[in-house]
């Protein structure tokens, strides 16, 4: 199991988590260009403090997409609206 530990303004989520791994988010905002669509099983978004996720990409019905997945924790992670640069 690998942790990677990401700086809201300073890291991003990738939009392909990888398989058996933690990403703790510090707090903040996140934005993406599209949809987080987990790669494997065992993935966790743990967020520490006031996390916020936003994506780019106009047209999605989802920021997450765990389809067909196991064992993916999500903790404290606010998915938002399509961030408009505002």
């Amino acid at each position: 199991m690998t942790v990677n530990f990401l700086t809201a303004g300073v890291n991003t989520l990738t939009i392909t988590p990888a398989a058996n791994t933690i990403y703790v988010l510090g707090s903040g905002s996140y934005t993406n260009a599209g949809q987080i669509n987990s790669q494997g099983n065992c993935v966790a978004l743990v967020g520490t403090g006031n996390v916020t996720h936003q994506t780019t990409a106009g047209g999605q019905t989802a920021n997450i997409l765990l389809n067909t997945r196991w064992n993916n924790i999500i903790d404290n992670v606010k998915f938002d609206t399509v961030y408009n640069g505002t």
